[in-house]
């Protein structure tokens, strides 16, 4: 969809593409860890930053917790000011400060030296398009929680991020008790309906700062951003206590599903790469099946 020059105006000699009915302006991530990832700029102000109460919400390590504020004006100008950031911001290789800086379609915005974002407006279609595909690469296809390669780059992120504020950071690994008995007594179907219905229970009673991913087969991983080890052993056994108490029939049949849960944080400890935290969560969630399974494992090393 082209605009005329009726749909144009000019700021400095430079042209501006003003939104028409349907066309909203909208960010699109170039560079960084969520390639692909798109955020639509309502009318007025928004913030982007890496604290949950940004209208943008970025995972990004170089970015800080409120980055950059926005403003979409109702002719259509769009507007950005760095609000005080660690590592700066950049328009087309210009630095912007405090002072409001003017977006053109197609501006490119570095942010804090690794995010790259670019500025534009778009239709309603194209915009969808993206945000599916861009849900294409990182949810799981049967469970639509997050996939193992989602999680991989998030837990990177919140591990650099904690290790550099020292904050603390939870990683709790749950396994289905002897799942392969359900697929060989009601077929894969059945187990495919465990799967969703299981990652949708624990989805919904997550908070917003806990991530869920499924990493494979019948194994889930959480992430929790800035969670005491107690925190983190309270979580996993809430969640524990849900799956058991949970309905999951299958075709009139009950399904009893139990998990085991293995638990870690970085709380009182020196971890010098998250494959150490994520060896000492698997770690864990083996001690809970050679238990007996149906339990949460999380013993806190000495440090």
């Amino acid at each position: 969809m082209q605009q005329n020059l009726n749909d144009t105006a000019f700021w400095n000699g430079i042209p501006r593409l003003l939104p028409v009915p349907g066309r909203r302006a909208w960010l699109t991530v170039l560079a960084g860890d969520e390639v692909g990832r798109v955020y639509s700029l309502d009318e007025g102000l928004s913030c982007l930053g890496r604290c949950l109460d940004s209208d943008l919400v970025c995972c990004d390590p170089q970015v800080s917790r409120q980055h950059i504020e926005f403003r979409i004006s109702p002719d259509g100008r769009a507007e950005l000011r760095d609000t005080g950031s660690t590592n700066g911001t950049r328009v087309s290789a210009q630095e912007v400060t405090g002072e409001w800086h003017e977006l053109h379609d197609g501006s490119k915005i570095e942010v804090g030296g690794t995010l790259v974002l670019r500025f534009s407006f778009r239709d309603l279609a194209d915009e969808r398009f993206e945000r599916e595909l861009y849900e294409a690469l990182t949810r799981d296809a049967l469970t639509g929680v997050y996939n193992k390669r989602y999680f991989e780059l998030r837990f990177e992120q919140e591990f650099r991020h904690a290790k550099r504020h020292h904050q603390t950071l939870g990683l709790v690994v749950i396994d289905l008790d002897d799942f392969k008995a359900v697929n060989d007594d009601w077929g894969h179907a059945a187990g495919d309906h465990a799967l969703r219905s299981l990652a949708q229970l624990l989805d919904q009673h997550l908070r917003d700062d806990e991530l869920i991913a499924r990493y494979g087969g019948e194994e889930f991983v959480l992430l929790l951003r800035e969670s005491s080890h107690l925190e983190a052993l309270m979580c996993a056994e809430r969640l524990r206590r849900l799956i058991v108490s949970a309905d999951f029939s299958w075709k009139g049949h009950e399904l009893c599903l139990t998990a085991s849960f293995g638990v870690a944080t970085t709380e009182g400890q020196t971890y010098e790469s998250m494959q150490k935290l994520f060896i000492d969560a698997d770690e864990e969630l083996y001690r809970a099946k050679h238990a007996g399974k149906n339990q949460v494992s999380g013993r806190k090393p000495a440090a």
